[in-house]
C-alpha cells in the first residue's frame, strides 16, 4: 500500500525521490539499511518543507491505520487520531519520532502483514504515489465525516460534557509505545460501555497507567430508553381497598306492643316505635308520656315490660357458646323495668346494669326501678344476685322480697310488703283454659287489650256446685302477702244489646285464699269463690266488687294462708262480658272512679 501525498522532489543538496522511495518503505514496515536510515533521517533534519510534507503523510498513515479499527469499535479511531496529532503537532518531535521508530520500532503481526508487500522503487513508485494519495485524500474525508456523526456515543447516563482542557503530556522519544499499544491503551482508559455482551481479548485492561485523555468535542446527549429510578417513577395509582366485609346486624328481640310515646334509641338518634319492629343488638328503647308502655319479647320468650318515664339502651341477645360468650345483657338507665326471665344458660346469665349496680338473672320474674341515687330490685320468683357499684357487695335477692342498691344504705334482701296487685289481661300474665275466654284488642281497656267471653255462649244453670262447674277459665299467677286483706275490684260490664241483667255474671276462684263472703252457688266450696255481678250497670269498663256498685254494704276482700305466688281464676257465668281488670288492694277501701285504671302507683 501506498501511504504518501506529493513531495516536492527537489530538496537542498537531498535528492528528492531517494527520500520519497526511503520513505515509501519505511511507512510500509520494510527493513532499512542503517546507511538508508541515516540517509532519511539527515534529510528530514536538513529540510523543513520535507519535514513538513512527510509529517502530514505520517498523519494519513495513523488514519489509515486507525480506520481497520473503526468498524469494530466506533469511538477507537477518533481517539486514536486525536492522540497522533497531540505526538505530532510539531516538527521537531516528529523527527524525535522518527529517529526513535528507526532506532527501535519492533515489527508486530500487523505490520509483518503490510511488510509482505514491498513498494516498488524508483520511477515506479512515483507512477503510483499520486494515485494513492488522492484515494487517502477521498478515504480520510469519509472517516472524519463518520466521526463527527457517530464516533462519539453519548455517556450512558445521557449528560451533556463539555470539552475540558486538560494539559497534554508529550513523551519522551525514548520511552514512548508502538502506535499500536497507544490505541490499545486509549481504548482500555476509557469509562466501560453500559453493556457490553462479551469482553474481547483486545480489552483487556493494559498494566500500565493510562494516559490522560485528549480534550473531546462538546456532545448533544441522544437520550436513550433506560428504567426510570424509582424516586423518579410516576405516581403509581393507589390500590383499591380491600373489601370490608360488612357487619351483620342481628335482631335482638321484637316489639310486641306499643303505645303512646315510644321511640327506639340507636346513639343520638330516636325514631317511633312500632309493634312487630325488631330492636337489633345494641339498639334501646325509650317510652315516655303518661300512658306510654312497650314490652319487649326475646326469642326464647323472655319479656320486658317498659312502662313510661323509662330508658333503656345497648340490648342484646345471648351470645352463640364460646370464648368470653356472653348473655342477655341491657343497660337500664332510667326508669321501671318488669321481666319474666325464661331459663338461661349457666355461663350466661341475663345482666341487667344501672347507674348503681347489676342484676345477674338465670331465670325469673323481677323489677327493677330506677331513680336518682338508687336501684331497686324486686323478686316475684327465683332468685337473683344484686351487685352495688359503690364497693362491689352482692346479696342474694330470693322471692318476695327486694334490695336496695344505693351508697351508704343498708344493702340486704328484705320482704316486700305487697299492698297493690293490679291483673291485666296480658299475654304473659294470663292463661286461657277451655273456649270460654278469648283475649281481644280494645282501644278502651287500659293496656288495649281485654278479656271477651261472646254473645254465642249460653248462659250457665244456676245452682251448679264445684264438681258440675266447666273447666274453661282464665287465670292470673302474682304474689302476695298472708294473713292480709285485699280488697277485690273488677273492671268490665256487659256487652248484650238486650236482656242485660240476664247476662252479666261472672266468678272469681282463689286458690289458697278465701273470700270474706262466700258464693252458696258452689256450695261447701264456696269460700274460695266470689260472685261478680251486675256488670249491666255500665254501658263501657267500670269498677264492680260483688253486687251493684252503689248497694254494695262493704267491698268483699280476700286473704291468702300463706306469702308469695298466687293464683285467681275468672269463670264465665253469664255473657256475653268484657273484662279489663281486676285490682287487689290493701288500701282501696271504697269503690275507685270509673275512669281509674288502677293504683294511683301503677299505671299499668
Amino acid at each position: 500500500m501506498c501511504r504518501a501525498e506529493t513531495v516536492d522532489r527537489r530538496g537542498d543538496g537531498v535528492n528528492g525521490d531517494r527520500v520519497l522511495e526511503l520513505w515509501a518503505e519505511f511507512t510500509a514496515g520494510g527493513n532499512l539499511t542503517p546507511a538508508e536510515k541515516s540517509e532519511l533521517l539527515g534529510a528530514l533534519q536538513a529540510d523543513e518543507n520535507l519535514r513538513r510534507k512527510l509529517m502530514r503523510n505520517d498523519e494519513i498513515d495513523a488514519l489509515l491505520q486507525g480506520s481497520a479499527r473503526k468498524e469494530s469499535d466506533g469511538a477507537s479511531f477518533p481517539e486514536v487520531f486525536a492522540q497522533r496529532l497531540a505526538a505530532q503537532h510539531d516538527a521537531t518531535r516528529f523527527v524525535d519520532k522518527i529517529r526513535t521508530r528507526l532506532g527501535e520500532e519492533t515489527l508486530t503481526p500487523r505490520r509483518l502483514a503490510r511488510h509482505a508487500w514491498r513498494a516498488p522503487r524508483g520511477e515506479a513508485s512515483r507512477r503510483l504515489l499520486l494515485p494513492a494519495l488522492v484515494a487517502a485524500s477521498l478515504l480520510l474525508t469519509i472517516i472524519v465525516t463518520m466521526a463527527g456523526h457517530g464516533g462519539v456515543k453519548p455517556s450512558p447516563q445521557g449528560i451533556e460534557r463539555r470539552p475540558e482542557s486538560p494539559e497534554i503530556a508529550h513523551p519522551e522519544p525514548a520511552s514512548r509505545p508502538p502506535v499500536a499499544e497507544q490505541s490499545s491503551k486509549s481504548r482500555d482508559s476509557r469509562p466501560p460501555k453500559a453493556a457490553d455482551p462479551a469482553p474481547r481479548p483486545s480489552d483487556q485492561p493494559d498494566p500500565k497507567p493510562a494516559r490522560p485523555e485528549p480534550p473531546r468535542p462538546e456532545v448533544i446527549p441522544t437520550p436513550e430508553p433506560a428504567t426510570p429510578r424509582e424516586d423518579n417513577a410516576p405516581a403509581k395509582p393507589p390500590a383499591p381497598a380491600p373489601a370490608v366485609p360488612r357487619k351483620t346486624e342481628s335482631v335482638a328481640a321484637t316489639l310486641e306492643q306499643v303505645e303512646g310515646d315510644a321511640g327506639v334509641l340507636a346513639g343520638a338518634s330516636r325514631t317511633p316505635a312500632k309493634a312487630g319492629q325488631g330492636l337489633l343488638a345494641g339498639q334501646g328503647l325509650g317510652v315516655a308520656g303518661p300512658k306510654g308502655f312497650a314490652a319487649v319479647l326475646f326469642p326464647d320468650k323472655t319479656r320486658l315490660e317498659i312502662d313510661a318515664g323509662t330508658e333503656l339502651t345497648d340490648l342484646f341477645d345471648v351470645d352463640a357458646p364460646g370464648k368470653d360468650a356472653r348473655g342477655k345483657r341491657l343497660f337500664l338507665k332510667r326508669g321501671t323495668l318488669t321481666a319474666a326471665v325464661a331459663r338461661q344458660p349457666a355461663d350466661r346469665p341475663m345482666v341487667v346494669r344501672t347507674p348503681h349496680g347489676e342484676a345477674r338473672v338465670v331465670g325469673t320474674t323481677l323489677r327493677l326501678v330506677v331513680e336518682p341515687g338508687s336501684t331497686r330490685l324486686e323478686v316475684m320468683e327465683g332468685r337473683v344476685q344484686l351487685k352495688r357499684f359503690s364497693d362491689g357487695k352482692t346479696a342474694d335477692v330470693p322471692a318476695g322480697h327486694f334490695a336496695v342498691a344505693a351508697t351508704g344504705a343498708d344493702f340486704a334482701a328484705k320482704f316486700i310488703p305487697v299492698d297493690e296487685i293490679l291483673l291485666l289481661p296480658r299475654p304473659e300474665k294470663v292463661k286461657l283454659i277451655g273456649e270460654d275466654w278469648k283475649l281481644i284488642r280494645d282501644e278502651k281497656a287500659p293496656g288495649g287489650l281485654a278479656l271477651d267471653v261472646p254473645w254465642s255462649l249460653k248462659r250457665l244453670p244456676r245452682g251448679a256446685d264445684k264438681a258440675r262447674h266447666p273447666g274453661s277459665f282464665a287465670s292470673f299467677t302474682f304474689q302476695a302477702d298472708a294473713g292480709k286483706d285485699y280488697s277485690v275490684w273488677v273492671r268490665g260490664y256487659c256487652s248484650a244489646s238486650k236482656d242485660r241483667l240476664t247476662y252479666d255474671c261472672i266468678g272469681l276462684e282463689a286458690v289458697n285464699g278465701e273470700f270474706s263472703r262466700s258464693a252458696s252457688l258452689f256450695g261447701a266450696a264456696g269460700k274460695s269463690f266470689m260472685l261478680v255481678d251486675n256488670l249491666a250497670a255500665y254501658d263501657t269498663y267500670g269498677w264492680i266488687n260483688d253486687q251493684h256498685p252503689t248497694t254494695s254494704p262493704s267491698p268483699v276482700t280476700v286473704r291468702f294462708a300463706r306469702t308469695g305466688t298466687q293464683t285467681l281464676r275468672l269463670y264465665a257465668l253469664e255473657a256475653p262480658v268484657r273484662i279489663a281488670a281486676v285490682w287487689l288492694s290493701a288500701t282501696q277501701r271504697s269503690l275507685p272512679p270509673a275512669d281509674q285504671e288502677g293504683p294511683k302507683a301503677e299505671k299499668k
